[in-house]
């Protein structure tokens, strides 16, 4: 949906464009508002225990991002890459628990850091109940947007 912007730039000697002090130029600007989607993927190797994770926005789409955290695992010399999920416009957790002396990667989202944080540690519960959860990172993404003139 296209937004109507004015530019202050009929500013008075020594004051800041954008100021109360500054009125719009006559020139009518048109811009629209775009947003960008920012997509999140997650890749782990169970050799290595490590996660590897790509973000953009606007980069490619979720495709471009889950090739992107698979190509970083892989040219770390890994073999045993596995995509664990993708996220939209939130954040997410990275964690592993002890199930059967076998180590858990673990991948939880959430709307806020402390959400998807909170999710991943009750998923490490209820996979191992009474095991430690040891969470790796926590990565927010949100969608950024732009005014572009037409």
């Amino acid at each position: 949906m296209p937004v109507v912007a004015s530019a202050q730039t009929a500013c008075p000697g020594g004051a800041t464009a954008g100021s109360r002090l500054c009125g719009p130029d006559g020139a009518p600007q048109n811009f629209q508002v775009v947003r960008y989607d920012a997509h999140g993927a997650v890749a782990y190797s169970t050799s290595s225990d490590l996660f590897y994770y790509t973000t953009g926005a606007n980069s490619g789409g979720m495709p471009s991002v889950r090739a992107d955290a698979m190509t970083q695992c892989l040219q770390d010399g890994n073999q045993d890459c596995n995509l664990l999920g993708t996220w939209t416009n939130s954040c997410a957790t990275f964690a592993t628990v002890l199930v059967d002396g076998a180590k858990q990667p673990l991948f939880t989202t959430g709307s806020n850091s402390r959400k998807s944080r909170r999710t991943a540690k009750a998923e490490c519960e209820r996979l191992a109940p009474g095991e430690k959860c040891r969470v790796r990172k926590t990565e927010c993404i949100f969608f950024r947007t732009d005014l572009v003139p037409y």
